[in-house]
């Protein structure tokens, strides 16, 4: 319950942000910044389906049978091309198994809203944001309290790094050069879980993690008059509040469809993990096969 009352309240204040600044800009016509100032300049939407393959022992099995997750970002506020002030939102459903005669089980699902900033200089952009996830499960009760967490965290990517970026700024104007087809992102952030005299409960539970780093690498392979095949690698480093280290990583082939308004692809992804199991977001060794659609 704190999990979802958090998530409402950071929802709740990063609109009331973005309404305050629309009707400051909105109330003097003749402000020098006027002429510079977007609003909802850029939206992005991703969606997929995929399926799980491989599963190692019968407590994954049970737990990853298919998936669905949807992602929009929105630039709500946007300052000559360069400042942006922006949400995102992730929801995950995760599909299971059980002995009854159900085929689909939803068992696990996934809030995420992340207010952000980003600073573009030439081929890098720079984010800053605070990432508010609550995990619930659907039907069951193995976990006493949902996990959730209150994650600041800051990130740099090749100014290609999003899909559609890349295929706008890129693919359509020819650009085809080393550096044009990698696409990368380092990204680190804090998980909060005290802050002054607030109500711990309010601010993170239900995991043990205390910080994480990661580094995301693709290259773009080859390409056809209609298809890009890409390589990608993740690496993933999370901390716990004993002082454990526990290293993840995925690595994936995609195929998409470039040349359509909206863009269509088919991807596999390859889990792995060591030295230890993640618990909560364990998928060590788990083959996913999906088909996605974003612009």
């Amino acid at each position: 319950m704190a999990g979802i009352f958090n998530m409402r309240l950071t929802s709740y204040a990063a609109l009331s942000i973005i309404t305050v600044a629309i009707i400051a800009v909105s109330a003097d016509e003749h402000s020098e910044y006027a002429g510079r100032i977007n609003f909802i300049s850029e939206y992005y939407f991703y969606q997929d389906i995929r399926a799980f393959f491989n599963h190692k022992n019968g407590e994954l099995r049970d737990a990853y049978m298919a998936s669905a997750l949807t992602e929009f970002e929105a630039m709500a506020v946007s300052v000559d091309t360069v400042f942006h002030f922006g949400i995102r939102y992730d929801n995950y459903l995760g599909m299971g198994r059980q002995t009854g005669a159900i085929v689909f089980d939803p068992r696990d699902v996934r809030y995420s809203v992340i207010p952000l900033f980003e600073f573009r200089r030439k081929e890098i952009f720079y984010q800053a944001g605070l990432d508010h996830s609550c995990h619930h499960e659907v039907d069951r009760a193995t976990r006493p309290i949902p996990p959730y967490w209150n994650q600041p965290y800051i990130s740099a990517s090749s100014a290609n790094y999003r899909f559609s970026q890349m295929k706008r700024n890129y693919i359509n104007t020819g650009r085809d050069g080393y550096f044009d087809k990698l696409r990368w992102q380092a990204r680190a952030g804090y998980f909060v879980r005290k802050m002054g005299g607030m109500d711990k409960t309010l601010l993170s539970g239900a995991h043990p993690w205390a910080a994480t780093a990661e580094v995301d690498v693709g290259y773009s392979v080859y390409k056809t008059k209609s298809w890009l095949f890409s390589a990608n690698n993740k690496l993933t480093l999370l901390g716990d509040t004993s002082g454990a280290l526990y290293w993840t990583g995925t690595a994936g082939v995609d195929a998409d469809i470039y040349n359509l308004k909206h863009s269509a692809g088919f991807f596999a992804v390859y889990n792995y993990e060591f030295p230890k199991s993640l618990m909560l977001l364990s998928r060590d060794r788990l083959l996913e096969i999906g088909f996605r659609f974003r612009y």
